[in-house]
């Protein structure tokens, strides 16, 4: 796993794809190749490989690569919500989770959508706290307390 530094800045939108593009160029420049002998940036990028893929060419591709791995009843859609959770796990903000998903910055869209990962990770807290071999009594929050 890497992680980088990613400058500040005025500008409040999030832009991973651009993140992404960095990322991959500094691999390849480790390792000494272009990112034209990388196969699997060419996801990523146009057919000649000069420019990064729009968004939709990059969701066709995926969904040939899906179709192809034999993974049925999921859609690229299914990596944005999966991602977005994630994030909710780790704590992003909500406002930048809303930028992120492409809701309005006051959008109240993922706190209802997202908020359910909030409270498994809260579970998941308790019923660590809960095993802690008698030290602290902690009931994990039940299903019914979870909506």
């Amino acid at each position: 796993l890497h992680s980088h530094k990613l400058p500040k800045t005025k500008d409040r939108t999030v832009c991973p794809r651009a993140t992404f593009f960095d990322w991959l160029k500094r691999i390849d420049n480790k390792h000494g190749r272009s990112i034209r002998d990388n196969k699997y940036g060419a996801l990523w990028w146009n057919e000649d490989i000069t420019i990064p893929a729009k968004r939709g060419q990059i969701s066709l591709r995926l969904k040939k690569l899906l179709d192809l791995m034999g993974i049925k009843g999921k859609q690229v859609y299914s990596f944005r919500h999966s991602a977005a959770t994630q994030l909710v796990v780790m704590g992003l903000d909500e406002t930048l989770l809303n930028t992120y998903t492409g809701h309005a910055r006051n959008s109240k869209s993922t706190n209802d959508y997202y908020v359910f990962a909030e409270r498994l990770k809260d579970n998941e807290i308790a019923t660590k706290l809960s095993d802690t071999r008698g030290q602290v009594k902690c009931n994990p929050i039940s299903n019914t307390q979870q909506r």
